[in-house]
């Protein structure tokens, strides 16, 4: 039982005779190869009848130009890219379903002690480092800092003192106290005209020097 339509099983058979014409057909006139010319144009003759139904002369004029040159080749190499795009892609969602996995049991788990085997055994088995972070992830939210009405485009750290600046895409600025997040330390409105997209060096504002 064929798996291909009528017109892909046809274009198989093309293909197969233009890559073995090549291979078959000798061009040569020297007299101590005719002989195996001629039977190589027999087999040649006898395939095409056998694929297409018609004769290797009626081939070269109503099929051999439906085709583009080096067919079967190019398919092939398709098939090959293609095998290795999706082993790739087999393993990235291993590799995705491996990560899914410990954050369930990380959300489960309120012990510690789970947290540190648990990164031991990624250490053992992982090199990457990937599901160690994952792992350390923290289990829930602590806080939740309300006050922007729309998405936050930006973060940064300062680098010495528990401060934390964010950015929205209305063009504010909120600098944040990390050791008391009950109320904004500094609120800019109107930093920005547009999307603020990346905060650099806010701390060298006087007020956190």
């Amino acid at each position: 039982m064929s798996f291909l339509n009528q017109r892909q099983e046809e274009e198989l058979k093309k293909s197969v005779i233009q890559y073995l014409t090549p291979l078959l057909k000798s061009e040569t006139t020297n007299k101590e190869n005719e002989n195996g010319a001629l039977l190589n144009d027999e087999l040649l003759n006898q395939l095409t009848t056998k694929l297409l139904d018609v004769s290797y002369t009626d081939y070269e004029t109503k099929y051999k130009n439906t085709l583009p040159s080096n067919y079967l080749e190019k398919k092939w190499s398709t098939v090959l890219k293609l095998q290795k795009k999706i082993v790739d892609l087999e393993n990235e969602v291993a590799a995705k379903s491996g990560i899914i996995t410990d954050l369930k049991k990380l959300n489960l788990s309120n012990d510690i002690n789970s947290f540190s085997a648990s990164a031991s055994n990624s250490t053992d088995n992982n090199n990457n480092g990937a599901d160690i972070k994952i792992n350390w992830a923290p289990s829930k939210v602590k806080n939740v800092l309300k006050l922007y009405n729309s998405s936050i485009t930006s973060i940064a750290i300062h680098p010495l003192k528990p401060i934390v600046a964010s950015a929205s895409n209305d063009g504010m600025i909120t600098i944040w106290n990390i050791l008391d997040l009950s109320q904004p330390e500094l609120i800019i409105r109107n930093a920005h005209t547009r999307t603020i997209n990346t905060i650099v060096k806010y701390y060298k504002v006087q007020r956190y020097t």
